[in-house]
């Protein structure tokens, strides 16, 4: 099972390599774990409206809300499933 720390890293070096090769993205990062938003505001917000690709470390519970939001919003979604929330980057592709 893939840790918070060591997902957000794997998605950290892609950010890199994809901006060393020119690619300009706008990210934004939803952390509902250390906010007091909770993952029913952050899927509510009108900023997933403009979004490209989510990309999120799950709870069981909270990936059904999330893939429910991705397909409404014809988003595309990559999730790893995790005890507790973590991150959840919404990435926009300009």
């Amino acid at each position: 099972m893939v840790s918070g720390v060591d997902f957000w890293e794997g998605i950290q070096l892609a950010i890199d390599s994809l901006k060393k090769e020119g690619s300009k993205l706008e990210i934004q990062i939803f952390d509902t774990k250390s906010s007091k938003r909770k993952p029913e505001q952050v899927v509510a917000d009108s900023s997933m409206q403009n979004t490209d690709l989510i990309i999120g470390h799950v709870t069981v519970n909270e990936a059904s809300l999330l893939a429910k939001t991705a397909s409404k919003l014809n988003i595309p979604l990559s999730m790893s499933i995790c005890r507790m929330m973590r991150v959840l980057p919404a990435i926009r592709i300009l």
